[in-house]
């Protein structure tokens, strides 16, 4: 493993990354998401395509928060194709954040930004690249790796390694994010924002699921693409 996965590793949860879909069921979800869902992962065309799926406030810990488990399973059946597959099931940590981290929100955004920076890492180093410009590319987001803390302090070298990894992808991919509004606040914001951007750019099938609305994906997802019930 390359020395900047590692020094990404101590800063995020591993098993947020996938989650058991054990026992999920579709009839439990409504037909408009899971339709959603299914068109998605079958459009062919090489554009880049977002959908965020939102359901009513469920304050309920997954898996037993269904679209969780949409997420969940979701996840699980990418996994079984050969499409490289990012994911993460964003949580607000119960203990106080780590010394340089204002607030629990952005601890659990630094999370998301370097466990999503961690798989796109282990897909480029799969296929690395072959050129000058990527190679130089894949460097300076190794250069700025190695300068990580995990806190609020280099956050801004953390997006910008997650913006050029993300352009180092694979053009097929496929990545599944569960729960941002989780991570929503006001020193959280505009940075959330600018991670959804990088990914709409970048991610061939980009899915967000929330149990509750979303201010940043309100702002930045293109009204078509959201899917919004209000009943259970």
């Amino acid at each position: 493993m390359s020395n900047a996965m590692k020094i990404l590793e101590g800063f995020f949860d591993s098993q947020r990354i996938r989650l058991s879909s054990e026992g999920f069921r579709y009839s439990s979800i409504p037909p408009q998401l899971v339709r959603r869902t299914i068109d998605l992962l079958n459009r062919l065309d090489d554009d880049c395509a977002s959908i965020w799926l939102q359901w009513i406030p469920n304050l309920v810990e997954d898996p037993q928060n269904n679209i969780s488990s949409l997420a969940a399973n979701q996840v699980n059946e990418t996994h079984r194709t050969s499409i490289p597959r990012m994911s993460y099931f964003c949580s607000i940590n119960s203990q106080d954040p780590r010394e340089g981290n204002p607030s629990k929100e952005v601890e659990g955004f630094v999370s998301l930004v370097y466990a999503l920076l961690h798989q796109f890492l282990a897909d480029i180093y799969s296929f690395p690249p072959e050129d000058a410009p990527g190679q130089s590319r894949l460097g300076a987001v190794e250069q700025r790796i190695s300068g990580l803390d995990g806190t609020a302090r280099t956050l801004h070298e953390a997006l910008s390694a997650f913006d050029g990894a993300a352009h180092l992808l694979r053009m097929y991919n496929i990545c599944i994010i569960d729960g941002l509004h989780l991570l929503e606040g006001p020193d959280t914001h505009d940075q959330l924002c600018e991670l959804v951007r990088i990914l709409r750019k970048t991610i061939w099938k980009l899915t967000f699921t929330t149990s509750g609305g979303s201010s940043v994906l309100s702002k930045e997802m293109d009204p078509e693409d959201c899917v919004k019930v209000d009943e259970e």
